[in-house]
């Protein structure tokens, strides 16, 4: 879904359901600004199954002025979204578990696809356990790592080592 800032209601807060027309089961993931293109040129989607994608941001661009939005990603029966974020050709993507592994991997190994296209696999899940969250890291970048409970861990990123896409990751 894409809005210009002057479709936004002035006077009060308004909540993202009544501005879009969400289909069963949408829900907002993130918000980004359009106009990031240049500098980040691909926006990266990380879903529960592990798998990531990586499309050019520029084809969401007819996305203004439609209602009821436009398919960004193709899922699996089950599956859902759980991040998405800019991407920077040169940073790693760190993906986090439910049961605590966590794999970060080159964002270039993840090849650019287009808005219908699945994702490929980031990280082989073990059991019931699924992805909850994914951000981009750079190089001594420190990351915070928080639970449902309210626990949270600061943790530099290079604490993570740089492995291949598709692996099961470290606790």
């Amino acid at each position: 879904y894409r809005a210009t800032v002057h479709e936004l209601p002035k006077e009060k807060l308004s909540a993202a359901q009544n501005l879009f027309q969400f289909g069963d089961g949408e829900k907002v993931v993130a918000v980004l600004d359009a106009r990031m293109h240049e500098e980040h040129p691909n926006l990266v989607f990380v879903t529960a199954a592990g798998a990531v994608k990586r499309t050019a941001l520029t084809e969401f661009a007819e996305a203004s002025g439609r209602q009821n939005g436009m398919a960004a990603m193709k899922l699996a029966d089950g599956d859902r979204v759980v991040a998405v974020f800019p991407g920077w050709d040169d940073y790693e993507l760190l993906l986090v578990t439910a049961n605590g592994q966590g794999i970060r991997f080159a964002e270039s190994e993840v090849r650019p696809v287009g808005r219908s296209a699945g994702g490929m696999r980031g990280i082989r899940l073990k059991g019931d356990d699924q992805v909850i969250g994914a951000c981009a890291a750079a190089e001594g970048e420190i990351v915070v790592i928080a639970t449902d409970q309210g626990f949270a861990k600061r943790t530099d990123g290079d604490e993570f080592p740089v492995q291949a896409r598709g692996g099961s990751g470290l606790k």
